[in-house]
C-alpha cells in the first residue's frame, strides 16, 4: 500500500514556513528561548531544512553558544552550500573560536560566491588586520562604508589624498564619537 505523509502532501512544508515565521517573530520580540524552540522543531520535522539550521545558529551566536552555533552552521551548509551569507556567519562564529584559518577560508569563499558582499569583505578586513596583515587588510576594510552606510550616500567625492589646497574637507565620525573626539 502507498501511504502518503505529510511532507508528501505539503502540509510538513506549510508548518515548518509556519514555525520558521514564528521563530523570526519571537526572535524579533526578544523571546530568544521560544524562538529557539521553534527553530528546533522544524529541525525535529525535517533537519535538512538549511535556513532552521542558519537562524538557529544565529540565535546561539547571539547567546554565545558558539560551539553549538558551529554545529548548525555546517549542517545548514550541507543544504545551501552557495550561500555567501551562511558562510560570512559561520566565519564570525569561527572566529570567536579562534579558529582564524578556517574563518579566513569561510570570508574568502563567501566573497567568491558574492563578490560584492560588503560586510564579508569589511570582516575578512577586521581579521586580517587583527592578525597584522596590514596591506590586504586595509584594502578589504575600506568595505566598511558599504556594510554600515552610516552616512548615506554623499553628495560630493570621497577625498583620496589629492592636494587639499582651495578645498574643504568633511570629516564625519565612522564608528563611534570616542574615536571622532
Amino acid at each position: 500500500m502507498n501511504r502518503k505523509t505529510l511532507s508528501d502532501t505539503g502540509h510538513t512544508d506549510h508548518l515548518d514556513h509556519q514555525l520558521v515565521e514564528s521563530a523570526w517573530q519571537a526572535w524579533q520580540q526578544g523571546d530568544l528561548t521560544k524562538a529557539e524552540h521553534a527553530y528546533r522543531s522544524v529541525l525535529e520535522r525535517d533537519d535538512r531544512n538549511g535556513l532552521a539550521h542558519n537562524n538557529l545558529a544565529n540565535l546561539l551566536r547571539q547567546w554565545g553558544r558558539f560551539s553549538e552555533a558551529e554545529v548548525h552552521y555546517c549542517r545548514a551548509l550541507e543544504q545551501m552550500p552557495n550561500s555567501a551569507e551562511i558562510r560570512n556567519n559561520r566565519a564570525g562564529t569561527l572566529e570567536r573560536l579562534h579558529q582564524y584559518e578556517q574563518a579566513e577560508i569561510e570570508y574568502r569563499r563567501a566573497l567568491e560566491l558574492k563578490p560584492d558582499f560588503a560586510e564579508a569583505r569589511f570582516n575578512l578586513g577586521m581579521l586580517l588586520l587583527s592578525a597584522g596583515r596590514y596591506t590586504e587588510g586595509w584594502k578589504y576594510y575600506e568595505a566598511r562604508s558599504k556594510a554600515f552606510g552610516e552616512h548615506g550616500q554623499l553628495p560630493f567625492p570621497q577625498w583620496n589624498g589629492e592636494d587639499l589646497s582651495g578645498k574643504t574637507l568633511l570629516l564625519l565620525p565612522e564608528q563611534g564619537y570616542g574615536d571622532t573626539i
